[in-house]
C-alpha cells in the first residue's frame, strides 16, 4: 500500500501487517478461488476431486443414486406366478455380488464425472483374456463386479466395430481400463455395463471425443454450489465483525503534523489501548479529549440470504430443501412433509431407475441366468418393478384405512336405503358389490321366470284347486 503523506495510513497500520490479516477471510478467498478456477474447465478429474473432497457435492450425486436402489425390486410376469424358490435363489446371488450397492455406486460416479462402468469379471470357459467376447455358451459364474469412473476408462475410434456386415457395426467393441493398481488392460464391451451420466447434446459428446459419456451434475450446479458454500464462510466472517470499535483521540491532526514522530506516538497509543483491552478488558482514556465506543452490525437479513442461496442450489440439483439441508421447509402437511417437493423428487428418482438402473440390471440378470452354477431358470418374459420409494408411517396408514372404512360404511347405508324403497333388488346389489367393493362376491345367476298361473287359480282360496267344468 502506498505511503499517505497525511500519516493516517502509517499511523493506523503500524505493525499490524496487511489489511487482510483475518484468517477467516483468507480461508474464504482461497475457497472461492478453488470453486471459481478449479471447476471452470469441467474436466472429469476436477469433478471427481470435488466429489471426493466436498460433502455437499458427494451428497448431491449419491443420494438419488442410492435411493434408486434402496427399496429393491421385484420380478413380475404376465400371470404373476413367478416361483418363490427361484426368486429367493436369484436374490441370494444378487446379495453375494452386492449388485444393488454396485449399481448405486456406478450411478453416483456417473453423475459426478459424466460416466462410469461396471466390469463383470466372469468365469466363462477359460477365455484367454478380457479382450474376448463374453462366452455365453460356457458361462459358469460371475466372480465379482468392479466399478470404474470415467477417468479410468479410455477408448477412441480404433475401438469401434469396423465390420460392415456385423449388426454392431460402428458400436464400441473394446475399451481400455486402468485398475486400482494403475495397470491398464483391454476389455471387450460385452463384459461391461455402461452408465452414461446426465443428458447432453451431440455437440458436447463430439467435442469431448467420448460419445459414450454424458454431462456431469457437478458441472451444471457449479455456480450455485460455490455461492451456497461461500455464503456460510462469509457469514462466519461477518460474525467476527459484528462489533466494530470506534476510538476518538484528542489532538489527532496536530500529532500527525509532527511527521514520523507524531505517527509513532499515535501508533503506540492505539496499540497500548488495544493490548490493555484484550488482556484486562479495560480501556483507559483521557477524560477530556478521548472517546471509545462500539458499533454493532445488523445481521438480520443474513439468514434469509443464506436460505435463498440454499433454495437455488436445491432447485438446480432437483432436491427438496428439507432433504438436501436436513431442515424443515414451508408448506408442510399434517405429517410434517412437503408432498409436492417429495413427489417431484421421487419422480426424478424413478427417471433414474427406468433410464439408467433398469437397462443395466436387465443385462446383468441375463448374464446371471446363463451361468450354469446358479441354475436360476428365469422365465422367458418378465419385467422389473421397483418397490415404492415412499413409505407411509403407521399413523398415516391408519388414517387412510379409517377413511376407507368410513366410505365403505356410507356406501352400505346408501345401498340399504335404495333396497328399502325398491330401487335395487338383491341381484343388482350383489353385482355392484362384485365390481366395486373389496369383498369377493360369487357370480349371481338370475332367477328362473315364474311358471304360468294355472286356469282357475285363486290365491285367496283355501280349498284345493278343482279342474274346470267342460262346457255343454
Amino acid at each position: 500500500m502506498a505511503y499517505n503523506e497525511d500519516g493516517y495510513v502509517s499511523a493506523m497500520r503500524g505493525s499490524r501487517g496487511t489489511m487482510f490479516a483475518d484468517p477467516v477471510h483468507r480461508f474464504q478467498i482461497s475457497r472461492m478461488k478453488r470453486f471459481r478456477t478449479g471447476m471452470i474447465n469441467y474436466q472429469p478429474t476436477s469433478m471427481l476431486d470435488l466429489f471426493d473432497a466436498d460433502g455437499m457435492a458427494n451428497k448431491i450425486c449419491s443420494l438419488k443414486s442410492h435411493d434408486a436402489t434402496r427399496c429393491g425390486f421385484k420380478l413380475k410376469t404376465r400371470d404373476d406366478n413367478f416361483d418363490e424358490d427361484r426368486e429367493e435363489a436369484l436374490f441370494s446371488v444378487l446379495d453375494d455380488l452386492q449388485v444393488l450397492d454396485k449399481l448405486a455406486q456406478a450411478e453416483s460416479l456417473a453423475r459426478a464425472t459424466g460416466g462410469a462402468i461396471i466390469h463383470m469379471v466372469c468365469e466363462d470357459g477359460g477365455a484367454a483374456s478380457e479382450e474376448e467376447p463374453l462366452n455365453t455358451g460356457s458361462l459358469k459364474r460371475v466372480i465379482r463386479l468392479d466399478v470404474y469412473d470415467r477417468t479410468r476408462v479410455f477408448f477412441d475410434t480404433s475401438y469401434l466395430n469396423s465390420d460392415p456386415s456385423d449388426p454392431n457395426y460402428g458400436q464400441l467393441e473394446f475399451l481400455s481400463i486402468v485398475n486400482v493398481f494403475g495397470h491398464s488392460f483391454l476389455c471387450h464391451a460385452s463384459r461391461v455395463l455402461f452408465f452414461t451420466g446426465l443428458d447432453c447434446s451431440v455437440k458436447m459428446r463430439s467435442t469431448q471425443g467420448q460419445y459414450k459419456w454424458g454431462n456431469s451434475e457437478l458441472a451444471l450446479i457449479e455456480d450455485e454450489l460455490a455461492n451456497s458454500q461461500s455464503s456460510l464462510g462469509l457469514s462466519l466472517m461477518a460474525l467476527g465483525k459484528v462489533s466494530q470499535s470506534v476510538m476518538k483521540l484528542g489532538g489527532l491532526n496536530s500529532k500527525l503534523m509532527l511527521g514520523n514522530e507524531g505517527e509513532a506516538m499515535i501508533t503506540r497509543r492505539v496499540n497500548a489501548i488495544d493490548m490493555v483491552r484484550s488482556m484486562m478488558n479495560t480501556i483507559v482514556l483521557d477524560k477530556e479529549s478521548d472517546d471509545y465506543s462500539q458499533e454493532s452490525t445488523n445481521l438480520t437479513n443474513i439468514k434469509d440470504i443464506i436460505q435463498e442461496l440454499e433454495n437455488g442450489l436445491a432447485a438446480v440439483a432437483q432436491y427438496p430443501v428439507s432433504m438436501l439441508f436436513s431442515r424443515s421447509n414451508t408448506g408442510l402437511n399434517s405429517s410434517g412433509k412437503n408432498d409436492l417437493d417429495l413427489e417431484t423428487y421421487y419422480n426424478h428418482v424413478q427417471h433414474i431407475q427406468n433410464n439408467s438402473i433398469k437397462p443395466n440390471l436387465c443385462q446383468l440378470l441375463s448374464v446371471l441366468n446363463l451361468c450354469a452354477e446358479y441354475d436360476l431358470q428365469l422365465p422367458d418374459k418378465y419385467h422389473i418393478k421397483f418397490k415404492p420409494l415412499y413409505q407411509e408411517d403407521e399413523s398415516v396408514e391408519a388414517d387412510i384405512e379409517s377413511k376407507k372404512a368410513l366410505a365403505l360404511m356410507n356406501t352400505a347405508n346408501g345401498i340399504k336405503t335404495l333396497q328399502s324403497v325398491g330401487a335395487l333388488d338383491v341381484v343388482e346389489i350383489r353385482t355392484y358389490l362384485k365390481n366395486n367393493s373389496p369383498f369377493e362376491i360369487d357370480d349371481v345367476e338370475p332367477p328362473e321366470p315364474d311358471a304360468p298361473t294355472p286356469p282357475g287359480y285363486d290365491p285367496t282360496a283355501t280349498q284345493k284347486l278343482q279342474p274346470p267344468v267342460p262346457a255343454k
